[in-house]
C-alpha cells in the first residue's frame, strides 16, 4: 500500500525534495525532553537515524503527548491533533503542501511501521496510531481517495 501511494510522482518529488530527510531523534516523546530554563533538550538518542523523514519526530511527539499525557485515545481526535501539529510544522517552515492529506496518510503509515519495528507490538502508541490509520483509510475509501 505504501509503495502504491509513493508511486504518485508529485508525492515522490515532495518526499525527496521537501521532506527534510535527515537526523531524527527516533523516540521524541515527552519522557525524553529535559527542561533547562526556557529551553528544552532532547536526551536518550539510541533510536536516532539519518535516513528518515523528520516528520516522524513531529508525529511521534504529538502522538505521545496526546495519548500518554492528555490521555486522548479516540482515533478521530488523535487524527485531528496530529494533523494540526504537522500542519503547523509545515507553516513554520513556510512550505505550501498540495497533497497534505496524502502526505499525512503516508507519514502515519511510515511512523506506524517504524514504531512496530522498534517497540513492543502491543505498545499503546503503536496501537493508537494503527487505529488512526484505519480511521483515515476508511475516510479515504469513503471519499474515493484509495
Amino acid at each position: 500500500l505504501v509503495e502504491e501511494i509513493i508511486n504518485n510522482s508529485s508525492l515522490k518529488e515532495f518526499l525527496i525534495k521537501e521532506q527534510n530527510i535527515g537526523l531524527i531523534h527516533g523516540d521524541c516523546g515527552i519522557w525524553n525532553l529535559y527542561e533547562k530554563g526556557q529551553r528544552y533538550i532532547l536526551i536518550d538518542w539510541e533510536y536516532c537515524d539519518t535516513s528518515t523523514s523528520q516528520l516522524f519526530d513531529i508525529i511521534y511527539f504529538s502522538l505521545s503527548k496526546e495519548v500518554l499525557f492528555h490521555k486522548c485515545i479516540q482515533p478521530q481526535i488523535l487524527l485531528g491533533r496530529i494533523t494540526l501539529f504537522v500542519h503547523e510544522y509545515f507553516r513554520s517552515l513556510q512550505v505550501e503542501v498540495e497533497n497534505f492529506d496524502e502526505i499525512i496518510y503516508i507519514e502515519l503509515i511510515i511512523a506506524y511501521l517504524l514504531l512496530k519495528d522498534r517497540h513492543n507490538p502491543e505498545d499503546i502508541l503503536s496501537e493508537k496510531l494503527g487505529e488512526v490509520i484505519q480511521l483515515l483509510k476508511r475516510r479515504r475509501m469513503y471519499y474515493g481517495m484509495c
